[in-house]
């Protein structure tokens, strides 16, 4: 199995499209939407590759790209070219690629969940400082299918390593890694609301993303409330892909905004983004974010003080999502054509 450009392929019909779609190639992927193999089906794409290595399909391909370079991708490419290495590392792949992608946190007093931790963490800190950002390539003439290449030349040969001794690059993984466990310190709260999977985080200070979103796993968003009236509403990228998991389809969040807009006194107007949006964030701005800002933590962009009462902000955002889901059921099948015609019916 060889890794080849996204644009680039030699035999499609040859080819594993991991993690994306191709018009021609076979993906294993859990994009909405992607056709790949129902069978096979699981959260990430990486845990896709895994049980595509163990029921053999991908003994039949020569080829295997991918379009972008997150950690979710990555494992799931490098998995069917090093399958016998894959399966012997199969539980750390699994949740790798759920930390990198949903940025889930798992408990990590199992030594396998903490080594995951520590992997990704030195991914992220090679990927931005010897390459770019998350998202940066979109953002610039590059395009990501392209500019991504070198990143998988890298990380490719070199994974093996990292798995073989993680201690050893310490330097890489120290500092991301002791700041998730600080995240978790500033965390006063964590209360989930079932009837509109939304998990309500009060923290003393915005903080790493794998902290804010650890015991979420059954949450489709997560509101974060700072000191000083700051807020920020997220869908969580588990609602943008096919997962195992219920959810209930993405809300437009205009009318919200609208609504927060006519109480909102301080600068700055609220407004989310479009549904479509990985991670759609409903925040107060008072700047445009990148997508590669809004891709970051917490505490990489600012998050402005509002004028509306703490209490008073709760109650609008549940009062919201309650009428909204009130006559919809969570489900693990939702298609992008669902939602968007349930959000025009909403009208």
């Amino acid at each position: 199995m060889k890794f080849v450009p996204f644009h680039n392929i030699p035999e499609p019909e040859k080819c594993l499209a991991v993690d994306c779609t191709h018009r021609k190639a076979l993906p294993l992927s859990h994009w909405r939407g992607s056709s790949s193999p129902e069978d096979l089906h699981d959260d990430t794409s990486a845990a896709i590759c895994l049980n595509a290595i163990e029921t053999g399909l991908t003994q039949e391909y020569k080829y295997v790209t991918n379009n972008h370079f997150d950690i979710d991708g990555f494992l799931g490419v490098w998995s069917v070219i090093e399958p016998e290495l894959a399966i012997k590392n199969k539980q750390l792949i699994r949740q790798a690629a759920l930390i990198g992608d949903f940025r889930e946190l798992p408990d990590l007093t199992d030594p396998i969940n903490d080594k995951a931790l520590k992997l990704v963490c030195l991914i992220n800190k090679i990927e931005k400082d010897h390459f770019y950002a998350p998202f940066e390539a979109q953002d610039q003439e590059d395009k990501e299918s392209s500019a991504c290449i070198e990143k998988y030349e890298y990380f490719l040969p070199r994974l093996k390593s990292y798995l073989n001794d993680i201690n050893k690059y310490a330097d890489y993984w120290k500092e991301e890694y002791d700041s998730v466990l600080d995240g978790l310190t500033n965390i006063t709260s964590n209360d989930y609301d079932e009837s509109i999977r939304l998990t309500v985080i009060h923290a003393e200070k915005p903080i790493h993303y794998y902290s804010l979103f650890k015991e979420t796993e059954n949450s489709d968003m997560v509101l974060s409330v700072y000191p000083e009236n700051r807020f920020e509403l997220e869908y969580k990228y588990t609602t943008w892909v096919d997962t195992n998991r219920l959810s209930y389809p993405r809300v437009d969040l205009t009318p919200l905004s609208e609504k927060l807009n006519a109480l909102e006194k301080n600068p700055g107007i609220w407004a989310g983004d479009k549904i479509t949006d990985t991670g759609p964030i409903l925040r107060l701005s008072r700047e445009k974010l990148s997508k590669a800002q809004r891709f970051d933590h917490p505490f990489s962009r600012p998050i402005h003080k509002s004028s509306i009462p703490k209490e008073e902000f709760l109650d609008i955002i549940r009062s919201f999502f309650e009428e909204a889901y009130g006559n919809v059921k969570p489900q693990n099948n939702y298609t992008w054509e669902e939602i968007k015609e349930w959000n025009r019916l909403r009208v």
